[in-house]
């Protein structure tokens, strides 16, 4: 059920009218994640986060030295999955990988989409938010599941710098809060999301898992 939310906390709603397209590759220098609520492990993460959609690849740096990268772009030959690569610098040899799927263990079809960051199709325009924000909310409910979510987006770039999603299954809700600081829009490459290649030899015990997919 954990991670049923945490997909649900994570993906996107339909929208009512035209909202800005936001940047599909950037890096936010000073990211915070914090989710809350009875359905998830409550906390909050402190991260430099790398995002691209196009070539469908995440990365968070970690204050502690720890990161991982999450690589959509790619599959093993007979699954249908990604994997999430994670290590701390210095301790390459100790990197190991999460499959990227909706269950445990994986089977085929059950793979985990990226996170797309960015405002709902169907979102509704709440109009401005301090100096240089705009507000943007949608609501879904349909058959005992509820969501709301909102976002706050840099009316110069159009890059969301807010993200709040609240997401109800009967008696079990959760709630994730992404800030997005430090913005530095373009000049990915396939370079910024590498990772060590022992990394795809050991598989990563539960507690990096459960950390790896709440993220």
């Amino acid at each position: 059920m954990k991670l049923i939310l945490v997909a649900l906390l994570a993906s996107t709603a339909m929208a009512s009218k035209a909202v800005p397209l936001s940047p599909t590759n950037w890096k936010a220098l000073n990211t915070s994640v914090t989710l809350s609520g009875n359905g998830v492990n409550p906390g909050t993460k402190l991260s430099a986060f790398y995002y691209d959609l196009e070539g469908k690849r995440m990365k968070h740096v970690y204050p502690n030295g720890k990161q991982s990268v999450y690589r959509y772009d790619q599959t093993d030959p007979g699954e249908s999955w990604s994997r999430a690569y994670v290590w701390t610098t210095g301790k390459e040899a100790t990197c190991c990988y999460v499959n990227l799927c909706t269950g445990g263990p994986c089977h085929q079809g059950e793979q985990s989409r990226m996170a797309k960051v960015a405002v709902d199709k169907r979102a509704t325009d709440d109009g401005p938010s301090g100096a240089s924000n705009e507000a943007y909310h949608h609501t879904m409910k349909l058959f005992g599941q509820g969501s709301v979510q909102e976002w706050l987006v840099d009316r110069n770039t159009s890059a969301v710098v807010s993200w709040t999603s609240n997401v109800t299954i009967k008696k079990i809700w959760a709630s994730s809060v992404s800030l997005y600081g430090g913005l530095v829009i373009g000049n990915l490459t396939v370079e910024d999301f590498a990772y060590p290649r022992m990394c795809t030899t050991n598989m990563c015990e539960q507690h990096e898992v459960r950390q790896t997919l709440a993220l």
